[in-house]
């Protein structure tokens, strides 16, 4: 039988759509592995397994929020399973990841890895946004950047946030894809994107008190500033931004989770 997405739970199917889009990728892949294979099969039959009717479901609550109400049922659902052994209870980003993964905001690298210390690259980011905007259709956008073939995996979301002016370039007609995004590059990107959907004030700023602040680039100080004021970012040890460093899928995810909080 044909599944259809008004007989699920919007989270389940979400995370369906995520698994379809990471296994399209690696089936584009020129030399790819049959352990990359194996992993999506697996990663798309988890996804199909977790199906839930709309009768019901689990849905992890954004932070600071009351707890999931009971189901129909009568007794509240329980927790999803953790399908990665990267990820442990005792881990500061154990919720975030969760969290990100049963609303298919972002998967894993294999079916069990989520691989939370490895940088997140900025084809990788603008995916996560797309799929949260709900993959709206690219018919008729330009691709602007001269790297971003277009049977990529992300050349779509590519076009979709280039054409709404939430990714730029840089510069030479290339949006380098495959490179690891910075810190002040995310703050920048869910900055424009927050905007598009009008999700945060326009007065909403903070004053950047981090002991790096000098070093943060001018054009992502408003990023940076009002993303700060709204608990979204947040510094490391010693006071730093750390605006030139990569951040880490861990470190996005837990940015996702307060930022969906945030424009929900």
């Amino acid at each position: 039988a044909a599944i259809a997405n008004n007989n699920y739970t919007a989270v389940t199917w979400t995370a369906l759509q995520a698994a379809i889009i990471d296994a399209t990728a690696v089936r584009s892949t020129q030399y790819v592995t049959q352990t990359a294979v194996d992993g999506q099969i697996t990663a798309l039959q988890t996804a199909i397994g977790g199906l839930r009717k709309n009768s019901g479901g689990y849905n992890l609550p954004p932070p600071e929020s009351t707890p999931a109400p009971e189901s129909d049922t009568g007794k509240a659902p329980s927790a999803p399973p953790n399908p990665f052994d990267d990820i442990h209870t005792g881990d500061w980003f154990y919720d975030d990841v969760l969290y990100v993964y049963v609303n298919g905001s972002m998967s894993g690298t294999t079916s069990n890895k989520f691989s939370p210390q490895i940088p997140i690259t900025r084809g990788m980011l603008v995916t996560v946004l797309y799929r949260i905007a709900g993959e709206p259709s690219v018919s008729g956008l330009d691709n602007p950047f001269d790297d971003v073939a277009s049977g990529a995996w992300y050349a779509n979301a590519v076009k979709w946030g280039a054409s709404n002016g939430i990714i730029h370039g840089l510069g030479g007609g290339k949006y380098a894809p495959d490179a690891p995004i910075t810190r002040q590059d995310l703050a920048a990107i869910l900055y424009r994107y927050a905007q598009l959907r009008g999700a945060l004030p326009s007065d909403a700023a903070a004053e950047l008190k981090f002991s790096d602040s000098a070093a943060i680039s001018r054009y992502a100080r408003e990023s940076v500033s009002a993303l700060t004021a709204q608990g979204i970012v947040s510094g490391k040890a010693k006071n730093i931004f750390d605006p030139h460093g990569q951040a880490t899928r861990a470190e996005v995810a837990a940015m996702l989770r307060r930022f969906l909080a945030a424009v929900a």
